[in-house]
């Protein structure tokens, strides 16, 4: 599942010839000027959103496999796999 991964990331990075996707790009820019509009800028947010542009746009760092941290009920009451809670929110199967 991994090579999988690997190869997806290379086919992606290939269609974007090493550069930051221009939709992403423009989604960025939308969103920083959204945040400079904010008379508050709430500074755990920005940190968790921060956290998971960064899982986005490389996803060779997660260090596991999507299997290992999605969302399953009955390992985190009857398993006590309490890491499904967090990582979850951050790793999405459709990347």
């Amino acid at each position: 599942r991994t090579e999988k991964r690997k190869m997806a990331f290379q086919q992606r990075r290939r269609r974007n010839r090493g550069g930051i996707d221009p939709t992403l790009m423009l989604l960025l820019m939308k969103l920083f000027a959204q945040i400079q509009q904010m008379p508050y800028k709430p500074p755990a947010t920005l940190f968790i959103m921060g956290v998971n542009i960064a899982v986005h746009l490389n996803d060779m760092l997660i260090p596991f496999s999507i299997s290992s941290v999605c969302l399953h009920p009955a390992k985190i009451l009857f398993g006590w796999d309490i890491k499904r809670l967090v990582l979850s929110a951050f790793v999405h199967a459709d990347d």
